[in-house]
This record gives C-alpha cells, structure tokens and sequence, in this order.
C-alpha cells in the first residue's frame, strides 16, 4: 500500500516528470528545432550536433525522473502493489531522427517569409520538414507519455476490490463510511481501514436487531441488544432460533475476528490478508444494509 508520504513523493516527482516532457515538447518541439534549417550538408551538421546535444542533456534529466519515480515504483512491487513503470524516452531513437531530418529545403519567399521560417509558421518545404521530424519525435515521447497515463490507471486498480459490491445500491450514510475505508486503505492506513468497515459492520448488525425488536420477531430489549458484544450479536443472529447468518456467512465473520480495538493493529503488515478481510467486511455490509432496507419497507418503521 501507499503511505501518505509517499504518496505525496510520487505525485511530486510524477508532476516534475510531465513538466519536464511539456518543456521539452514546447522548447525543443515547439522553438529550437526551427534552428534545423540550413543551405549545405557541413552547416547541417553542427546545427544537428547542438540540437542533438542540448535535446540529450534535457532528455536525461527526463529519465533521471524516471528512474528515480520507477525505484519507487519498484518498492510497492515488493508490498503487494502492481503498479506500471514509467518508460524512458529513448535517446538513441531520437538522435536517428535529428541525424535523418533533411534541412535543406527551399523556404518560404516574399513578406514576412522570413519570419516565418524563424518560427516555424507556413507550408514551405523547409518548415513542412521541420514539423514531420518533431512529429516523429513526439511519437517517441508519447510512449512514455502513455505510460505515465498507464501508471495512473494502475493505482485504481489496486483498489478495484472495494468495487466488489454495488456501493451504489447502499444507503449514503454507508457509502459514506465505506469511501472513508476506502480513501484509508489508499494512503496505507489499513488497520484504520479495518476499523472504519468493523465499526459499520457492528452499527449494522445493532441496527438490524433493533429493527427486529421493533417488529417483534425477537424477544430482547434495546438495553439488552447494547449490552451485547459485537461478537455476541453475531452468534445471536446465527442461532437456532434466529438463523439469520448462514453457517458461511458466521464462519466467515467470526474467523476474522472483528475487533475493532485489536485487529486493525495486527493486520497492518499483511496487505493480502487486509484485502481478504475488507472484501469479506464489505460483501457482509452489503448483506445486513440491505436487509434493513427491506424490513423497513415491509415492515414501515
């Protein structure tokens, strides 16, 4: 899981890696390489060279970013967290683009021409050369940029199994409570997490057997129903008498031991664990809120 440390570094150096992308995409792309035009093959050359040199060292900086964003990346992998790697832009790839441009192509004449050709604007033979080689450049960089749009993908799906119920069909106020687990979860908090689903668990089950009392169908008081502990209430709606919880549904519940002072502490290493619990927590919320839901729709209270 993420922590929310790191979570802060990543959206740092991920924010740092596109400005260096779109500055280079705006200076390179956009201004210097106007620069590649020329009359004969040996001025070619050098304005290749200086291109070529200034766009490398902006490229390794880019990379750098990369590197040190993909480290990290790295990290999580031995967590448990899938999360996609960032390609490098290739060098080499863009060196034989810059070496194949062909700058010596008749430009634009008349008023302003000039100016024009400075900056790039028009459709003279010369600018239209300058724009296919940026644009084949690009095509480099959008690898990368693709996978930066790939990495940010990633980190939704490792929380896709919080979307194995229909949050949507809940009340709000659950809703709520689970977006709550879901944003704690997020940021590496997974015993917060934990509590968070265990208190919502425990509310529901209490909430349930109060909706049960107000219709008559059990025998207990509401002093008696607070009285019980959480797992008392579990067993209560699991017995003979009250067969409410399957015998899987109780053998799932009591095994993970909801705890709500106790547990969340102990799982929070165990990421596939934590996941285990939460998908058995949230299947088991969807069951009791709607279960309420319906009784108070027969039942009218």
């Amino acid at each position: 899981m993420i922590n929310l440390q790191l979570a802060i570094i990543l959206g740092t150096d991920l924010w740092q890696i596109r400005s260096g992308i779109e500055s280079f995409e705006n200076m390179h792309l956009g201004l210097f390489i106007n620069s590649l035009r020329y009359k004969n093959e040996k001025e070619g050359r050098k304005l290749k060279s200086d291109f070529i040199s200034s766009a490398t060292q902006s490229i390794k900086l880019i990379n750098k970013e990369i590197d040190k964003f993909n480290t990290l990346i790295k990290y999580f992998k031995k967590s448990g967290v899938s999360l996609t790697l960032i390609e490098k832009i290739n060098i080499s790839v863009v060196k034989k683009i810059v070496l194949a441009h062909q700058g010596h192509h008749p430009q634009a004449e008349g008023p302003g021409a000039f100016v024009h050709e400075i900056l790039g604007k028009g459709d003279s033979p010369s600018v239209l050369a300058r724009k296919h080689t940026s644009l084949q450049i690009k095509n480099i960089i959008l690898r990368t940029k693709l996978s930066l749009s790939d990495f940010v993908e990633s980190t939704y799906r490792f929380l896709e199994f919080f979307d194995s119920i229909d949050r949507a069909s809940l009340r709000l106020k659950v809703q709520s409570e689970i977006e709550k687990s879901k944003t704690a979860y997020s940021v590496g908090l997974p015993g917060e997490s934990i509590f968070i689903l265990g208190r919502l668990l425990e509310n529901l089950v209490t909430e349930y057997i109060f909706c049960l009392e107000k219709t008559g169908k059990v025998t207990l008081t509401k002093d008696q129903i607070l009285a019980l502990e959480f797992h008392n209430k579990i067993e209560y709606l699991h017995s003979k008498s009250l067969p409410v919880l399957s015998d899987s549904q109780f053998s799932k519940l009591m095994s993970v031991k909801w705890d709500r002072n106790t547990y969340g502490h102990e799982i929070n290493s165990k990421g596939k664990d934590c996941q285990a619990v939460i998908a058995i927590g949230l299947v088991t919320i969807d069951f009791f809120d709607k279960k309420i839901a319906k009784l108070k729709r027969k039942s009218k209270i």
